[in-house]
This record gives structure tokens, sequence and C-alpha cells, in this order.
């Protein structure tokens, strides 16, 4: 996981798709989006203050370690990080790392856009239409920023599925974490597909003026009153259960997996950390996807596409803001 911290409308014509929603364990409804995945993941506020509690237990160490290092305090806020979306009996303590620093009143997620190639979509952003999605304390609400952010981006730039949205599972995991920290969190949502670097530049470029612009004339705080999340899982390691793919380059021994570990490690320090720059955002491109087709992996990051369009958003986010680059640390590695 990485923490990321720093020292009129005109609308556009936009491609709705209105397939049906699909079926999943908890249904959405037209207005109010249901769970795409319950195992693993917590659904009331009960199982959500367990886990919480467990995780915390478990990390109780490293995250005193990390309180000390990096000065922080209960009033410490977060403007951006990257997070798991892996499930909590897997990730949980990884993901007690971030989000007790994150708790700003608006929260944009780039999630991972799992299905893209089933949905035939790539180089658009891909927003939902739903009013709420689903917390274990109750909905979470979508506020009109979103409706802001569709009116001024250009045509074309993005699109509206439901059914996308409500099929995917990157980003409801990281609600229940928003909201056990913040209870009147509201959230964006924001899928990206596959997306040639030029194409996901110029759209995180786009996205960072329009949001600056939004950000200035409503005179937002960073971290108080906006935040970003970037959702991610690392390397998918090993020879089995990959649809018949192996994803084993070392081998599926224990040193082979330690070798994909200090594989991570390396590309989450070179590339995500420091001064967040375009040309940092374009390394990790290039490490992990296929060099002659990008819909293609290099490395099994399933963020490989939301983790540089996110980092690549706040390189220019900070240049429109017209302040120094944001910078990253390296908060928690698990697997």
């Amino acid at each position: 996981m990485i923490r990321i911290f720093t020292a009129t409308l005109i609308f556009t014509s936009l491609s709705l798709f209105a397939q049906e929603l699909p079926v999943t364990p908890i249904p959405s409804t037209p207005m109010l989006r249901g769970l795409k995945d319950t195992v693993g993941f917590a659904v009331s506020a009960k199982q959500m203050d367990a886990v919480v509690k467990l995780s915390r237990e478990a990390e109780a160490g490293r995250l005193a370690a990390n309180a000390k290092k990096y000065r922080l305090s209960p009033e410490s806020r977060y403007i951006a990080g990257i997070s798991p979306h892996d499930d909590y009996l897997t990730a949980g303590p990884v993901y007690a790392h971030l989000y007790p620093y994150l708790k700003a009143k608006r929260v944009v997620i780039f999630g991972v856009a799992h299905y893209a190639r089933n949905w035939k979509v790539e180089n658009r952003l891909i927003f939902d239409a739903f009013e709420k999605w689903r917390g274990p304390y109750g909905p979470v609400a979508v506020p009109d920023l979103r409706e802001k952010l569709l009116a001024i981006l250009p045509t074309g730039d993005a699109l509206v599925s439901s059914a996308m949205q409500a099929e995917e599972h990157s980003v409801e995991a990281l609600l229940p974490w928003l909201q056990y920290y913040n209870r009147d969190v509201e959230i964006v949502s924001i899928l990206i597909p596959y997306m040639r670097w030029s194409r996901l530049d110029s759209l995180a470029a786009e996205l960072a003026r329009v949001m600056a612009g939004i950000v200035k004339e409503q005179n937002w705080t960073l971290g108080e009153d906006i935040a970003f999340l970037i959702s991610n899982d690392g390397s998918h390691y090993g020879d089995q259960g990959w649809g018949g793919k192996n994803f084993a380059p070392f081998g599926a021994g224990c040193r082979g997996l330690r070798q994909g570990e200090e594989r991570d490690e390396e590309i989450a320090r070179e590339t995500l950390c420091g001064e967040l720059h375009s040309d940092k955002a374009r390394d990790f491109y290039s490490r992990v996807l296929d060099s002659n087709d990008y819909h293609g992996y290099r490395v099994t990051w399933c963020g490989r596409f939301a983790v540089p369009f996110g980092c690549d958003f706040l390189a220019h986010l900070s240049q429109n803001l017209k302040r120094q680059p944001f910078t990253s640390d390296f908060l928690c590695y698990s697997n």
C-alpha cells in the first residue's frame, strides 16, 4: 500500500449504457448499488467493527512504527492512497494502514475494470448513475461532484454504465473502510479500463484540469473536503487457478514467490514513491504492461491501468493547482 500526501454547467452528450443490471449476491436497483462479492468481506456494521479490530491488532507493531516514522496523529489527513481490494481475511492488515487518515468528505475512487474485455470498452472513463452505494453502516451517497465532472468532461472521454459498475468488485471493497472512519463519506467511482499510454495521459490531464477548476471554485482543502483513492491488488502469483495461465515466472515454490514479492516492492518503491510525476507513472505502466500490446500483462497487477492513471492524475492535479508535486511513501506490502 502507498500513502500519498503533501506538505455554471454545460452538459455534454454521453454514451449511456442501458444494459440490465447484473444478478449479484446483493442485487443493485437503479438508485442503490448492491454488492458483487460478499465472501471474505464485511456486509454488516458488526462484521466491519470486528474486521477493523482484528486487522489493527495484527498490525499493531507496524502501525506504531509508521505513526512514529511519518509523525502521524489522529488529526493527520491523507490526500490520496493506493489500497488493496482483496478480501479482508487476506488483506485486512494492509487496509489498516491507510484508512485511519483518509477521512475527507468526498473521495474519488479510481477502480479496476476487471471485465473491460467482456464489455469491449477501452480508452474511456466509466462512471455510474447510482444515487447511493451500499455500505455496512448505511447507504453511501454520491455527491453532485460526479455530475459536475460529467458535465464538463469532453464528449467521448466518459461513459455512464451502472451495469458495468455493478459487476465490478474493486470499488465496493474499499467503502466499508472509508465508512468506518467517516460515516458521512461520499464517493465518486470511476473505473479505468484498457488504455494506451497516450490516451491515459490525455484523460488524466483532462480530468485533473476539470477537478482543479472545481476544487478552486469550491475552495476545497485537499484531504479535508476531497481525497483520492486508487484500487489495486499486486501480482496474482502462481501457476494454478488463473484460467490455465501461468503467473509464476520465478517458479511456484517459496523462493519463486519471494522473488515475485521483491519485484512487486521494487516496482512500488521506484515508480510510486517520492515525488509524483507523469514520467514515473509512465515508468510503472511500461513495467507492468506488454510493450507490444497494452492488453497484455508483463507483471500481473490488476491495477495496471488504475494505478498509473491515478498517479498521473495526481501529478497533473498538482500542476493545475500550482503547488509542489505530491509526494508518496511506502506504508505496507503483504502477500
